[in-house]
């Protein structure tokens, strides 16, 4: 060990000292949300202040406005968005707000649009007439696929951290979701590791072993939660016993109409129940056999 009492960030499996915890280390340990905090995520684990900083700045946003967006063009209850309005040849920018009731107004600046542009556009609309009939564009969304994946990923690996500890994490099956984690514009875990469910509810919350044939890892099922909306996301973290990219490939083939199989872990204390580690790893190498 570098140190006599030493902690590993999670994500970069750099090592630091007592001193790290106090505000003036350079680079010092930072209490990570999983999920983001925005989205409902609360502090659960601690990563070094250049692991949060960078992974975080690169993906989570991605992840907190993929929930808004959808929840802004279902026009959810407490959504909002802004938008291009198109009538008669004239072109506004509002922003649109749907109250908790479900009424949905536009709201126009005077400082965002032309001021006689606006005036006459404003002029034109008439109540409840089909001449009012404006078309309406969504701003172009900043959301990528797969960085909007990594940040999933991201949650499930702190998740599943914050369960056990370095019990698994450590083992170089994890290798992959640390590279991935700390090169973000690089293309190394396979995307397709993740699913959302309706039927994923809030009992079903947590981290989970999938014991299902062929899907055998660990899946952290979490809620995303946006002031319209509450959606559950599940993630296939790896096991020691198969390669995550067979995995991902049996999720693909996985029936639409089949149940994941999980064992349940609620309540089971895994950063100092040995004997419930030893249970877990015990099955895991029986999965080698």
């Amino acid at each position: 060990m570098k140190y006599e009492n030493t902690y590993i960030c999670p994500i970069c499996l750099d090592q630091f000292s007592d001193e790290a915890l106090e505000e003036k280390s350079r680079n010092r340990l930072t209490l990570e949300d999983a999920p983001p905090k925005s989205l409902g995520g609360i502090q659960v684990a601690l990563t070094c202040k250049k692991c949060n900083n960078s992974c975080g700045h690169k993906v989570d946003f991605h992840l907190t406005d993929r929930m808004l967006e959808l929840d802004a063009k279902a026009f959810l209850p407490n959504s909002s968005q802004f938008v291009t309005i198109t009538k008669n040849g004239k072109t506004v920018t509002g922003q649109v707000k749907v109250s908790p009731e479900g009424k949905i107004q536009v709201y126009h600046s005077k400082k965002k649009n032309n001021p006689s542009v606006l005036e006459d556009y404003i002029k034109s609309l008439k109540p409840n007439s089909p001449e009012s009939i404006v078309e309406l564009i969504h701003k172009k969304s900043r959301v990528e696929k797969r960085l909007f994946g990594m940040a999933l990923l991201k949650t499930g690996y702190i998740l599943a951290f914050a369960k056990f500890g370095y019990t698994f994490i450590l083992d170089k099956v994890y290798d992959k979701v640390r590279e991935q984690l700390l090169n973000p514009d690089k293309e190394i875990y396979p995307e397709e590791f993740w699913t959302e469910q309706s039927t994923f509810l809030k009992q079903h919350e947590g981290v989970h072993f999938s014991t299902t044939k062929g899907l055998e890892s660990i899946y952290p099922i979490f809620p995303l939660v946006t002031p319209s909306m509450i959606r559950r996301f599940g993630t296939a973290l790896p096991l020691s016993t198969k390669p995550i990219e067979k995995i991902v490939e049996n999720i693909k083939e996985f029936s639409a109409g089949d149940s994941m199989k999980f064992d349940p872990m609620s309540g089971v204390d895994y950063l100092f129940d040995l004997e419930a580690i030893n249970k877990a790893i015990a099955w895991i190498e029986k999965l080698k056999d």
